[in-house]
């Protein structure tokens, strides 16, 4: 008897933890065929360990990662630079946040490929400069 309810609670918890790991790839795009038309959408819909990859456009918006451990990437992240910006940030980096805390080096990484391709790289620990 204690071995089978050994079992199925080893069973639960296998099950339970595989559907934690999970994650998700969401799109978001300009156009029809994506899963979202804008990028904040997207982080208010995603979980923890999701990938979000943003489609070349103009998307006039602030972003807050609301705490989530997300990344946040362009359709090419190694392509530098694109001459198609797929943000147009208004606030300087540092006053970004993930919710109510500014954003840390770790978090800001997420957004190094769309601010290079805005021209307002951050600059925190990942050693980049403001574009000229």
């Amino acid at each position: 008897m204690k071995m089978q309810l050994f079992l199925i609670i080893s069973i639960m918890i296998v099950l339970v933890l595989a559907g934690l790991v999970h994650a998700d790839t969401i799109t978001v795009g300009l156009g029809a065929g994506y899963n979202f038309n804008n990028i904040q959408a997207a982080i208010d819909d995603s979980n923890d360990g999701d990938t979000i990859i943003v489609q070349p456009g103009l998307y006039e918006e602030g972003i807050k990662f609301l705490g989530k451990n997300i990344t946040l990437t362009s359709t090419d992240p190694t392509d530098h630079p694109k001459s198609d910006p797929v943000t147009n940030a208004e606030k300087p980096p540092e006053n970004w946040t993930t919710g109510d805390e500014a954003m840390t080096g770790a978090q800001a990484s997420y957004l190094k490929t769309l601010c290079e391709e805005a021209g307002e790289p951050e600059a925190y620990d990942t050693g980049l400069t403001k574009a000229e």
